[in-house]
């Protein structure tokens, strides 16, 4: 059988966790985007 992933997110309290890795994803496709045009400039 295989186990499914799990994650462990902390956060202050301010933020629900959910929203914390909601944000931080939406903040990883941004760079992962800049990134792909920076790379691109050199092909």
């Amino acid at each position: 059988m295989i186990g499914l992933p799990k994650f462990i997110v902390e956060t202050d309290g301010e933020v629900k966790p959910r929203k914390a890795l909601s944000e931080s994803v939406d903040r990883l496709q941004k760079d992962a985007e800049k990134l792909g045009k920076e790379i691109s400039k050199f092909k």
